[in-house]
């Protein structure tokens, strides 16, 4: 099977049904993916691109962006660029008030095994583990 990549459009359309149409098409797409017929690439920005929009543009609650895009990412056929750590972003995104931005850099120091962070936000300091510093 040929990978090809999935823009933030498509996730979009599927997840608010906002353009009938363009819903069915990406709904037969999602359902090809869930059925392991077809692989897709994600691009890890399109995944940022989405969650931002999602709740900038859409209004969606912080907690249902992450259980939908949850769901919607374990599909074995979407390949994203660090999923374990994508995954595991969006939990964090879940639980604190922090944007999917930073929860994504929060998943990839816990991936690396680092604890700390030089920051002026001080919503780091809501999640567990990490340590934020302020240079001096």
């Amino acid at each position: 099977m040929t990978e090809r990549v999935v823009d933030t459009n498509i996730i979009l359309r599927f997840l608010m049904r906002d353009n009938l149409r363009q819903f069915g098409q990406s709904e037969r797409l999602i359902q090809r993916i869930a059925a392991r017929r077809e692989n897709v690439f994600l691009p890890l920005h399109c995944v940022c691109e989405t969650v931002f929009t999602l709740q900038s543009y859409y209004q969606v609650p912080r907690n249902e962006i992450a259980e939908k895009l949850s769901i919607l990412f374990s599909h074995i056929g979407f390949h994203i660029p660090m999923k374990s750590g994508v995954l595991n972003a969006l939990e964090i995104y879940k639980e604190t008030a922090v944007s999917f931005a930073d929860a994504l850099t929060v998943a990839q120091m816990q991936c690396g095994g680092m604890s700390e962070i030089y920051s002026f936000d001080r919503h780091f300091d809501q999640v567990e583990g990490i340590k934020r510093l302020e240079p001096e």
